[in-house]
């Protein structure tokens, strides 16, 4: 089974009826009583595109995708028009609609989720399919365009430097790196340190200080002491600060596939045809 990245054609999804469905035991006592288990943690979507075919046109592209997609047998995008954006979708995207994670200094990969929220209560899904272009994302209510997105899995990825460090001084809290990078290492924000001796970890900067004689950055920071018995490892940055909230807003497809095997069409009903097309969601898996 491959991955067709590409969407079931629109103009028919957006007729198309469907929705969520959840699997549910219940047992009936002989009391009236019932006892329920819920089998499925997590929603499976189906559609019925049949009532978006329309036209004429609209069966002559379902003939083709459904010979492109071989049937069941190749997965791809469907549009769901009553939920496709990270917000209502009578509103516009921002990059703080959905929380997705927060900081600790080091983490730099989050996975994409929608939550759903009634009377104070929450759920969230994962979404592995966002649409390319459309993901904005902030960091403590900033927004950014430091980052990257895998449309195919839904994990945005910060952009990181590192950088090796050149001097270290125990007494009054500090490591260099080369060069002036007192514009891009902000007071409050988080720098880690790792491939070093003794000094690995996550670290908060109090101040930055450029020494234009030696040509390095003074990163200090607070509440460490740094041990300069040996002066190697690297300074990484760019990823979320310790504390940060990391939010992002985007469009989103759901991760589909026929329901069938046979396209059976009957033009005799109506101009556009008759025709059956059931589509389902390749189903979330536990996380």
């Amino acid at each position: 089974m491959t991955f067709i990245d590409a969407r079931f054609p629109v103009d028919i999804s957006y007729g198309s009826a469907g929705g969520p469905i959840y699997q549910t035991a219940i047992i009936s006592m002989r009391s009236g009583e019932e006892k329920r288990n819920i089998n499925w943690e997590y929603s499976r979507h189906e559609y019925d595109a049949a009532t978006g075919v329309q036209r004429i046109k609209h069966l002559e592209d379902l003939i083709a995708f459904f010979h492109v997609v071989q049937g069941r047998g190749h997965t791809f995008r469907w549009k769901d028009w009553a939920d496709y954006k990270s917000c209502k979708t009578s509103e516009t995207l921002t990059a703080t609609d959905q929380e997705i994670g927060t900081g600790d200094g080091s983490t730099a990969e989050f996975q994409i989720r929608k939550y759903y929220a009634f009377g104070g209560y929450q759920r969230f899904r994962n979404i592995t399919l966002p649409v390319s272009g459309s993901v904005f994302a902030a960091v403590g209510g900033v927004e950014t365009t430091a980052f990257t997105v895998d449309t195919n899995t839904g994990k945005i990825t910060f952009d990181t430097t590192e950088m090796g460090i050149v001097a270290v001084d125990t007494a009054n809290d500090w490591i260099a790196i080369g060069g002036d990078k007192t514009d891009d290492l902000k007071d409050g924000n988080s720098i880690e340190i790792i491939n070093s001796t003794g000094n690995d970890g996550v670290y908060t900067i109090s101040s930055t200080v450029y020494d234009s004689g030696n040509n390095w950055t003074e990163i200090h920071v607070s509440g460490g002491v740094i041990d300069d018995s040996t002066v190697d490892g690297d300074v990484k940055y760019g990823q979320p600060s310790v504390g940060d909230a990391v939010t992002v807003g985007y469009e989103f497809d759901v991760h589909a596939r026929m329901d069938t095997d046979q396209l059976s069409t009957n033009l005799s009903h109506y101009q556009a045809g008759e025709v059956e097309v059931p589509v389902i969601e390749i189903k979330q898996e536990k996380v």
